[in-house]
């Protein structure tokens, strides 16, 4: 919470390196409302991490705020979704 009423901040944090000679997520941090889905790899040798940004809620609320850091390391390759369509509401009568 921001200490204003009706105000939130919600957080994701993706960071990927290699390891081991493979694409890994080194770090994956999300608060609420957010989720992350990790797709099948294509094939064996698809260096993509695929990933689809989940949200449970209906849409982008008066007094939402997002927070969102990725770092994609030199040699990987992130590839992210969303759902179909975020809707933001302006919550004015």
């Amino acid at each position: 919470m921001n200490g204003i009423i009706g105000e939130y901040t919600s957080k994701m944090s993706l960071r990927t390196e290699i390891r081991d000679g493979f694409h890994h997520l080194a770090e994956m941090f999300y608060t609420n409302p957010f989720g992350l889905m990790r797709f099948d790899k294509r094939s064996a040798h698809d260096p993509w991490l695929r990933y689809m940004i989940r949200s449970s809620t209906p849409g982008i609320m008066a007094g939402d705020f997002y927070e969102m850091s990725f770092r994609v390391a030199k040699g990987t390759n992130l590839g992210l979704e969303t759902q179909a369509y975020s809707r933001i509401h302006s919550m004015k009568p």
